[in-house]
């Protein structure tokens, strides 16, 4: 599974991509770079390559980014693409 975070912030913009077997193993790869799991995705209104997918504190997220794909975003990246 492939998981994409944008961010933008005083810098510009950032982000990174995660390639991992698992929802475990996203979880410790975004720990070690500083974001803090919450919970799991459980609203079942959304898409179903969603549900039981992580969230993070400081991320607006999980969204569907095509097959094979989670992204996350930073408030700041989601008001720059929506407007």
């Amino acid at each position: 599974m492939r998981y994409q975070i944008v961010a933008l912030d005083q810098n510009g913009w950032g982000g990174f991509d995660i390639e991992v077997a698992n929802v475990a193993d996203c979880i410790e790869a975004m720990a070690v770079r500083g974001y803090e799991f919450n919970r799991l995705e459980d609203r079942g209104y959304l898409r179903s390559e969603l549900i039981g997918q992580p969230v993070f504190a400081g991320l607006l997220g999980p969204m569907y980014n095509g097959e094979g794909c989670v992204r996350y975003e930073n408030q700041a990246a989601y008001n720059a693409m929506s407007n």
